[in-house]
């Protein structure tokens, strides 16, 4: 063991227990202490679910990023384990980036990962693929790394933009997806093969972006479900008339065909993952019931610096998901884990007054809201506001139009700094004329589910933990269904 892992784990070992755990999330996983962004390496490793994560447990800002390292039986409770890479070798000195991790046929634990070199005064970067394997606790680096580097990549292709591979197992065969920048400057995504997990080539090139469609994409992930190929990726930047503060980092699903032969991918639907500020580079992982589960970093590079000073942490992953196709469609719904931790049901049925309401036993910042909002008698159907993180100074609105058949999030004064107040409006996904919408509430986090899991929308709320009102507000022509929760982890 390096003795810059050996630090990064004994200063883990020795401040995990000053943790106040009132000031962290209940159920959002957060790091160890300091920075994290993006989640890693999501897989099952002998019968448990792994995570990874780009850390730097030192200081509250990117740095020297490390590989966090967390595990669970249930998707609520997550077990530290001891932080698994540091950037402590030639080639991954100024940040081992992300990557992903498999279950060899042999028992091992397989990772592959960015190693990350800058030379500032030179103005060089060089990004390369590395190669780590483990027992779920200790991991050894490759002695031949970097596996990949300048002679992997097709002519043309740019060494300072190769990063995030995404490794899987196909028959007897090791695949990974890599992202790059081609000799056209473009954004592409490029497949490779290997025997042994160890020595790679390059297959192919998967898809590649039209300029509007991205500057750089990010974290790809490739997998099947419920007979539809997916490619899952995050848009870092885009060009021509999108505004960039609302499209700045978008996540995108494609279905359609994945060629194993060309390893092109030919997309046939194309799927918004979430309309939130706060969702950025997810993995995937399938469950051994079948369930397709997705997690992700609950913050983006725009926002990631804005929290405020006094939270010890900085950065919370999203509640896993599970991810599924109805009728070709994209559907979110929070694992059904989350059920078993509702506590203290209270409804309210059939609401249909105008103006602001609100119930006594319906408030506090750890709870789930299912609400269904209706059209009401032959007027033209109105509005549904939903204040949370309430007191006389703080309020996040979120409203559900129903002539518009759209969701807005007011965030002016959510107590989130101002750099991150804004207002994002996504569709509602109605059906028969109504709206349905869950809301999960954490700590400093709160994620949206709308028409069923059609539409979702994650956010990070910075407003004190004193702010735990609800209340509601409607306009004429809706009536409200509305069922809460408090959770209880």
């Amino acid at each position: 063991m390096s003795e810059k892992l050996e630090n990064a784990r004994r200063f883990e070992a020795d401040n995990i227990p000053k943790i106040a755990m009132n000031m962290r999330p209940a159920y959002h996983l957060t790091g160890s202490m300091g920075w994290i962004n993006d989640p890693n390496g999501f897989s099952l490793y002998k019968g448990e679910l792994h995570l990874f994560y780009q850390a730097n447990q030192y200081e509250k800002k990117a740095g020297s990023i490390h590989w966090g390292h967390v595990k669970t039986k249930d998707l609520i409770h997550w077990e530290r384990v001891p932080v698994a890479l540091a950037p402590d070798m030639p080639y991954d000195r100024d940040g081992c980036f992300s990557g992903g991790a498999v279950e060899t046929p042999d028992g091992k634990h397989l990772i592959m990962y960015t190693g990350f070199v800058e030379e500032k005064e030179a103005g060089i970067v060089r990004q390369t693929q590395c190669i780590a394997v483990g027992d779920g606790m200790d991991y050894e680096k490759h002695a031949d790394n970097p596996v990949l580097a300048e002679d992997g990549l097709p002519e043309g292709g740019s060494i300072a933009d190769f990063r995030d591979p995404k490794i899987w197992r196909e028959a007897d065969r090791y695949m990974a997806a890599v992202v790059n920048r081609d000799r056209e400057n473009r954004a592409v995504v490029l497949i490779y093969e290997s025997p042994d997990g160890l020595e790679w080539k390059y297959k192919g090139t998967a898809a590649e972006s039209d300029r509007p469609n991205g500057r750089m994409w990010e974290c790809p992930d490739f997998f099947a479900m419920d007979g539809e190929d997916c490619f899952l990726y995050s848009v870092q930047g885009m060009d021509g008339d999108v505004p960039e503060e609302d499209r700045a980092f978008e996540t995108i699903l494609r279905t359609g065909v994945f060629d194993r032969e060309s390893c092109r991918f030919r997309t046939e639907e194309e799927f918004t993952v979430d309309y939130g500020t706060d969702f950025y580079a997810p993995q995937t992982v399938e469950l051994p019931d079948g369930r397709r589960i997705m997690t992700a970093w609950m913050q983006s590079w725009r926002t990631a610096n804005d929290a405020p000073d006094e939270l010890d942490f900085r950065g919370q992953m999203i509640f896993p998901r599970e991810l599924s196709l109805a009728d070709g469609v994209l559907v979110q719904h929070p694992a059904r884990e989350l059920k078993a931790y509702r506590r203290n049901y209270t409804a309210i049925k059939g609401h249909d007054g105008t103006g602001r309401f609100s119930h006594e036993d319906m408030n506090g910042r750890c709870a789930e809201l299912d609400l269904v909002i209706r059209r009401r008698g032959t007027a033209k159907p109105g509005r549904f506001m939903i204040h949370i993180a309430e007191d006389f100074l703080h309020r996040t609105v979120i409203e559900a139009d129903l002539a518009e058949g759209m969701i807005t999030v007011d965030l002016t004064d959510s107590g989130n700094p101002e750099s991150m107040s804004v207002r994002k409006s996504f569709p509602a996904e109605m059906e028969n004329g109504a709206v349905r919408l869950k809301i999960l509430l954490d700590r400093y986090s709160m994620e949206l589910f709308a028409g069923g899991g059609k539409a979702a929308a994650s956010f990070v709320l910075y407003a004190p933990q004193e702010a735990d009102g609800i209340s509601f507000e409607q306009t004429g022509g809706v009536s409200a269904d509305i069922d809460f929760y408090r959770l209880e982890i």
